[in-house]
């Protein structure tokens, strides 16, 4: 009895817990290195405007890309929220 409350509670809520430090830490990690990366390119402004107010020196094209996730752990726990 005891053995199998530790695989259907303890297991799942140890897994649970493991999952959402190492996320928050990888998080941390990934936020940190786009702040680092913004810091490195601040000086060149970005602009979706056809007209300038201010004479331009110099030009440059550039190229970016975007992955749009889902934080699987926030929506598990979204869904707890949802019950109640």
């Amino acid at each position: 009895m005891a053995f199998e409350l530790v695989l259907v509670v303890l297991v799942p809520i140890a897994l649970i817990i493991i999952a959402k430090v190492v996320g928050a830490r990888a998080e941390r990690a990934h936020y940190a290195s786009l702040a680092e990366r913004e810091a490195h390119f601040r000086d060149r402004p970005a602009l979706s405007s056809k007209h300038l107010a201010a004479p331009v020196r110099s030009t440059v094209l550039a190229s970016a890309s975007v992955v749009v996730s889902v934080d699987h752990f926030k929506r598990f726990v979204g869904g707890f929220k949802m019950l109640s």
